[in-house]
């Protein structure tokens, strides 16, 4: 495919870097969400015995398993580029005879097996993978279920703009984790947007930024149900800082009729380790 703007393989190298960024950020979503626990713990957070961070661990675990699967139908299912840009260990990739279904078998750590509604390129407007998952490993947990994944946004429809590919991850029914001793479900959508940096020439590019948006709920580990918004007014994004920058995200937990409101503030994109942490109308600020 010639595109009008790069060479081939600058666009590989330009979605490799989606991939690379996307799996930063839900990694240190996952690693905040031990580092809340571990605030909790040292009695940094507002009355801690009632202040519970099971459900920002376990979502935050939950995101990541997520956007695992999603980079590995990525890498090897839509681009096809054969680097094998990813952060898990590298699949047995089959095809079927048609070309349109893939089986990513990652051995010990599971499989995911996406069917599409045809071509399989970032360029097609229409194109949806249905992802089935069975017993993939992440994080400590087993995953198994089913979800969407779906094109929003494609590469080369954005004349004059510098925004790259879009992706919309919908789970209409319940995802399950399993541990050695827990369990838990988590079901919701995520829009992941190219929204700045696509079309430079320069590599490595220090323009590029990402955003995640989107609503989430599940019953945690302590069987204790929970619901997770990334406000598309205020979304997480991610550009060349170390850390993220901007966004909010806001878990609410149902406890005996009670509403439990814990809300990570990550900033107004200024580049900083600094997080804000609100639990029960108190606001504690956070080096990370």
């Amino acid at each position: 495919i010639v595109y009008k703007f790069f060479e081939l393989n600058y666009l590989l190298t330009k979605t490799t870097i989606m991939k690379t960024r996307l799996i930063a950020l839900l990694s240190l979503l996952f690693v905040f969400g031990v580092f809340i626990w571990s605030c909790d713990e040292a009695g940094l957070l507002p009355d801690p015995e009632e202040t519970s961070t099971t459900s920002a661990e376990d979502n935050a675990a939950a995101e990541l398993a997520v956007s695992s699967v999603f980079e590995g139908v990525n890498s090897f299912g839509i681009d096809e580029d054969g680097k094998k840009n990813t952060s898990t260990d590298d699949p047995i990739v089959t095809w079927n005879d048609e070309h349109t279904t893939v089986t990513l078998d990652y051995g010990e750590g599971g499989t995911v097996v996406a069917a599409f509604n045809g071509e399989n390129s970032t360029t097609n407007p229409d194109l949806e993978a249905a992802i089935t998952v069975t017993n993939f490993v992440s994080g400590g947990y087993v995953m198994s279920g089913a979800f969407t994944l779906a094109i929003a946004q494609v590469m080369d429809t954005l004349d004059g703009n510098n925004q790259g590919p879009a992706f919309s991850i919908i789970i209409t029914d319940d995802l399950i984790f399993n541990a050695d001793t827990a369990s838990m479900t988590w079901s919701g959508n995520r829009h992941v947007e190219w929204i700045e940096g696509f079309r430079t020439d320069e590599y490595p590019s220090e323009d590029d930024v990402f955003s995640i948006s989107g609503t989430s709920s599940g019953v945690n580990s302590e069987d204790v149900p929970y619901t997770v918004v990334i406000s598309t007014d205020n979304p997480l994004l991610m550009d060349d800082c170390e850390w993220i920058a901007q966004g909010e995200i806001t878990i609410t937990e149902m406890i005996d009729g009670e509403e439990n409101v814990m809300i990570l503030d990550f900033g107004d994109g200024t580049c900083d380790n600094m997080m804000n942490v609100t639990v029960g109308g108190v606001t504690v600020s956070v080096e990370m």
